[in-house]
């Protein structure tokens, strides 16, 4: 057999090792996409020698599942070469990696179905825990090492291509802005943006009527807008669900910009027609104004946005304030040439998020067949 299903506590045991002698400080936490992030918990005054210290190639979750996102918090280190770990963690680590490789076990953690299967199996009433006991007796389908190995250098390769996609389209992106600055530095802003384009606010189908969901017009949340390019919706909702909320379908190459929560200031641009929500503001391009001027100006713009964000817990942008952003009166020609210049490569940038988007496609249909 190349294969077998075995419980996963045949495979790992927790690790244990307190900083006692505070040889490290590099204190880390565990993402719900499964990635460790720089800890934002207060630590002044913290003593560090009651934390656990995790090397590279152990891994550490989070067993508390409730309010997680319907994911469970499990990353496998491999930026540094230790970090610090809070209680509210288990450390962990592969016994015998000639049996089971740290980044395959990762890909395992990475399927959706073992998320779906840990929220499942979290129990509790303040809140839900997926419990070591419970993460030792996953069944887990293990491949022969080679096949391991295989599995694993085809999603690093796909990992590689993704990320030089992503540098080019970075590089790219500061190209166009360089030649926004060119063509419209020394040019004054002296209409409001209002005057020429019409800033959409979206909304959010109520969630309890199933008639206004699962339809086949995209949607998306603000969240959506921290990715480069967006190329799908979050979710779908119904023409119903269209005419019942205040959201409106913004057409491809709307610039979006999220106006509160983790994403506020952030600014994309669509890909395809598709909704949002009320944290979205949408500004459509039209045929005087097209997208790749919009695009720039609001980037440019975005300092004197956020100086005017108001809100106490959670700050937001202001719809009226977006209207009132200062943009270029410009000529026909002046646009024109400006558009010469960088549709090229707005449209080779796009070439390479669908390109991107079929790559994530094939790890997630990689990392779900294991």
């Amino acid at each position: 057999m190349t294969s077998q299903i075995k419980k996963l506590g045949d495979y790992i045991e927790q690790t244990n090792i307190k900083n006692t002698k505070l040889e490290v400080l590099n204190l880390l936490g565990v993402s719900i996409d499964k990635k460790f992030i720089n800890s934002h918990a207060n630590t002044v005054g913290t003593d560090f020698s009651a934390y656990k210290i995790l090397k590279k190639g152990q891994f550490a979750y989070c067993p508390v599942t409730s309010r997680n996102g319907d994911k469970i918090s499990v990353a496998l280190l491999k930026e540094c070469d230790n970090c610090l770990i809070s209680s509210s963690y288990i450390p962990f680590r592969i016994i015998d990696t000639s049996q089971l490789i740290p980044e395959f076990l990762m890909l395992l953690f990475s399927n959706p179905e073992f998320d779906r299967y840990a929220r499942y199996n979290s129990w509790g009433s303040a809140r839900e825990v997926f419990s070591w006991e419970e993460l030792c007796d996953t069944n887990i389908l293990v491949p022969n090492y080679e096949k391991q190995l295989k599995i694993i250098q085809g999603v690093h390769l796909i990992e590689k291509r993704v990320n030089e996609l992503s540098i080019i389209n970075n590089i790219l992106d500061k190209e166009i802005d360089t030649i926004y600055k060119k063509h419209f530095s020394n040019k004054k802003k002296t209409i409001k943006l209002v005057e020429k384009l019409n800033p959409v606010l979206g909304g959010t189908p109520s969630t309890e009527n199933k008639e206004y969901w699962n339809g086949n017009i995209g949607w998306i949340n603000s969240g959506e807008i921290n990715n480069f390019r967006i190329t799908k919706p979050t979710t779908y909702i119904t023409n119903k669900g269209l005419q019942s909320s205040s959201t409106k379908l913004m057409p491809r190459h709307t610039v979006v910009i999220a106006i509160t929560g983790a994403t506020l200031g952030q600014e994309s641009i669509l890909l395809m027609d598709c909704c949002g929500n009320q944290s979205v503001i949408g500004i459509p391009e039209t045929e005087e104004y097209p997208y790749e001027y919009i695009h720039p100006m609001i980037k440019e713009s975005m300092f004197e946005l956020l100086k005017n964000q108001t809100g106490g817990a959670q700050s937001h942008i202001n719809k009226d304030d977006v209207k009132a952003i200062s943009i270029h009166s410009v000529t026909h020609s002046e646009m024109l040439s400006f558009i010469k210049d960088v549709r090229k490569i707005y449209e080779y940038i796009e070439c390479n998020c669908y390109e991107i988007e079929e790559l994530q496609l094939l790890k997630s249909r990689i990392i779900s067949s294991v």
